[in-house]
């Protein structure tokens, strides 16, 4: 049987809302994976994440309509189940080895980012961008350069303001410039965090660490920005830039690896 993990988010939505959002493949890429294609129909789902060459086959297992959704692949199984004003996950078949704590913690996040979404954006189509190094660090320690007011201070903003608890207030200036002003959606101790923004612009950005697939000392490191718009909404420019989430990332690689660094 394995292991599991289990997540529970409040959501501020209808059933309807939240049902529609975990079993059509269209909202699944709202919140979840960046792409998403099949559907409870096709009888199966092929989440996607482009930026990190990562394709994912998942079969649908159960269904109970307007209520749970169970999605295997392999020995792992997936279950949401969704109640009014909640949506609960398990994942199931797990092995003890594995980054249980690293799972859970993007379980979070995901489901964080789910919220916000039926909260303000249903309907809506999100963009995703990804920012992603390799970093001789370890989750623990990339938590810190991403809630400390100091340790923030050393790449992403100016030294002035920390990331808080669940719904505390995000209020600092970008080490480009940008004030970031929003909430914090997640903060998952030890491993990522969620930042829900309203300036420069609305959206939601994620720090996050992920095993490296190469190394048992590195750490790979994201900075995730998603934004919604309406599906006919034309195209406008982001004032959080690829440019901007790089070479943040890249003064946080000089931090954590020069000597005495972190």
């Amino acid at each position: 049987m394995g292991v599991s993990v289990h997540v529970s988010q409040a959501i501020e939505a209808s059933k309807e809302s939240a049902w529609r959002a975990i079993s059509e493949a269209a909202s699944v890429a709202r919140w979840q994976s960046d792409t998403a294609r099949g559907g409870l129909t096709e009888g199966f789902f092929v989440l996607g994440w482009p930026s990190l060459g990562v394709e994912l086959s998942l079969d649908v297992h159960e269904v109970d309509p307007g209520e749970r959704l169970v999605l295997c692949n392999g020995d792992a199984r997936l279950e949401l189940r969704v109640t009014d004003g909640r949506v609960d996950l398990w994942h199931r078949g797990l092995a003890p080895e594995d980054d249980l704590e690293g799972m859970r913690a993007s379980w979070q996040v995901a489901l964080g980012v789910l919220a916000h979404y039926l909260k303000r954006h249903e309907g809506q189509d999100r963009h995703v961008r990804w920012a992603l190094r390799s970093m001789r660090t370890q989750a623990e320690i990339a938590h810190v350069f991403f809630t400390d007011r100091t340790a923030l201070g050393s790449w992403l903003t100016r030294g002035d303001g920390g990331v808080g608890e669940v719904g505390s207030a995000v209020r600092c200036t970008s080490h480009w410039g940008s004030p970031l002003r929003g909430e914090v959606l997640v903060r998952h101790p030890g491993r990522d965090v969620a930042l829900r923004l309203d300036e420069p612009t609305e959206g939601v950005l994620v720090c996050r660490t992920l095993p490296s697939p190469t190394s048992t000392t590195d750490r790979l490191v994201a900075l995730v920005w998603s934004r919604w718009e309406p599906p006919s909404a034309p195209p406008h420019a982001d004032p959080l830039t690829p440019e901007h989430l790089s070479t943040a990332l890249g003064r946080l690689k000089l931090v954590l690896e020069s000597p005495g660094g972190a």
